[in-house]
């Protein structure tokens, strides 16, 4: 497996926020992406999956460009979009139709240490349980590449632990992820890389 960003430039409100970025990842590894507010981190994991489109440049997955190869990955925006007025199952099983995947939902909530809050809703967790519950999804469907912005915030110290491990499991099955994070993220013997905009 590998993913490989080749000369990706963007602009946003007439300014260029990185330009000619080239980025190989192998089975196995992580990119971890720091910054300044405003740097164009965000900005960079849009461009990599489709959402922005770059003024030169693209990304791709084992030769496929990556928005053309949307089952293999899972973007976890910074925003949480989760339906407040709805329980955690039903938000989860939204995201199961949209992707299918063999994890049930109490895997998924166990993995993330939310067994026994499927039948909450989302407007009576925390914070830091509600990005546990983005978290979950990652498990649900167990893509090949995980792109991630800014998956830390609002978890307490053992939400980062649970989320390190969740990493480090990930990659240990030789798969990949691409994560911005003004938190130190440690990825144990795994290769990390490092891209500061």
């Amino acid at each position: 497996m590998k993913l490989i960003v080749s000369q990706l430039t963007v602009e946003r409100d007439a300014r260029q926020l990185f330009d000619r970025i080239n980025i190989t990842l192998n089975a196995g590894e992580g990119l971890l992406i720091t910054g300044a507010n405003g740097s164009g981190k965000t900005s960079l994991l849009r461009s990599l999956i489709g959402l922005i489109k770059p003024m030169h440049g693209c990304a791709s997955l084992d030769q496929q460009p990556l928005p053309e190869c949307r089952e293999r990955w899972i973007y976890l925006s910074h925003g949480l979009g989760l339906k407040q007025s709805l329980t955690v199952a039903e938000n989860l099983k939204l995201f199961h139709q949209l992707y299918p995947c063999g994890m049930s939902i109490d895997t998924a909530l166990t993995q993330v240490d939310l067994s026994g809050y499927a039948s909450v809703l989302v407007q009576q967790l925390s914070a830091g349980q509600q990005r546990r519950v983005m978290l979950a999804r990652l498990w649900m469907q167990q893509a090949d590449l995980w792109v991630l912005d800014e998956p830390l915030t609002a978890l307490d110290r053992n939400g980062i632990c649970t989320m390190q491990q969740l990493l480090q499991q990930h990659l240990a099955v030789g798969k990949l992820v691409v994560i911005t994070s003004h938190q130190p993220v440690h990825f144990a013997e795994f290769t990390l890389q490092a891209l500061q905009l």
